[in-house]
């Protein structure tokens, strides 16, 4: 995980719909640019971004304005763990059931640990990334997208 400053000096190329824009920082235009939830950010605006590879903006994991406080994440933690919950309804119960009967309780625990995992990793990144955020830069430590 990466996180840059960005100003955007100027963005243009709004897909208001999609949530997809361009932006000028520094001299240098980014094409394809994409937040979460519709994000479009205002011209002059500051952000603290972070990556899953630097500068990629398809993996993008959360923000924040520096004109507030709130940290965005690009899948929230409750709605990862709605999504768990569905799954698990839908098919961890006949997998877990199907573990029981085929090797006992040992392995049918064993198959809820591997559901859950994925959940448990993104919870602890979404809680580094919510820090790494909140920390933000110091005065002057402004950093331009590559």
């Amino acid at each position: 995980m990466q996180v840059e400053t960005i100003r955007f000096d100027e963005v243009f190329d709004v897909a208001a719909r999609g949530g997809n824009f361009s932006f000028r920082t520094g001299g240098q235009t980014h094409y394809g640019a994409r937040l979460a939830n519709n994000i479009i950010p205002a011209p002059g605006s500051t952000f603290a971004v972070a990556f899953a590879r630097p500068g990629h903006w398809d993996t993008v994991l959360g923000w924040r304005d520096f004109a507030s406080s709130q940290v965005e994440l690009a899948r929230p933690t409750w709605a990862l763990w709605l999504c768990v919950v569905g799954d698990f309804y839908l098919v961890g119960l006949a997998l877990m059931a199907l573990g029981l009967v085929l090797g006992g309780g040992v392995l049918a625990l064993a198959i809820a640990a591997v559901l859950l995992y994925p959940a448990c990793y993104q919870t602890r990144r979404n809680r580094a990334v919510r820090r790494a955020l909140q920390a933000g830069p110091a005065d002057g430590d402004l950093l331009m997208a590559r």
